[in-house]
């Protein structure tokens, strides 16, 4: 699915704007990493702030045991699980 396709769903087109925004900048139809472990993952779902702020969504991701170092060390798929209170700026795209 694209980020135009995305955008036509009936899941896109009732969530307030805010979220919308969050979806442009990082679709949860792609992989990111996160910009300080270099750890794999995937977003589950997006909350939406209470300020109604851009800067103060946070996501809930799914680490696939891809990337960092307990991966180059051969135990990534210990360290599958998911993560809540990550902030938009922590995440960068998967390369």
């Amino acid at each position: 699915m694209t980020l135009e396709e995305l955008k036509q769903t009936e899941w896109y087109q009732g969530k307030p704007e805010v979220i919308k925004q969050a979806i442009e900048l990082l679709p949860p139809i792609h992989l990111y990493k996160f910009k300080d472990s270099g750890k794999q993952c995937y977003i589950i779902s997006i909350e939406e702030p209470d300020s109604g702020k851009i800067e103060d969504i946070t996501f809930t991701v799914q680490k696939t045991g891809i990337g960092g170092p307990m991966a180059e060390m051969g135990l990534g798929e210990l360290d599958i699980h998911d993560v809540f209170g990550v902030k938009i700026s922590d995440l960068e795209p998967w390369e």
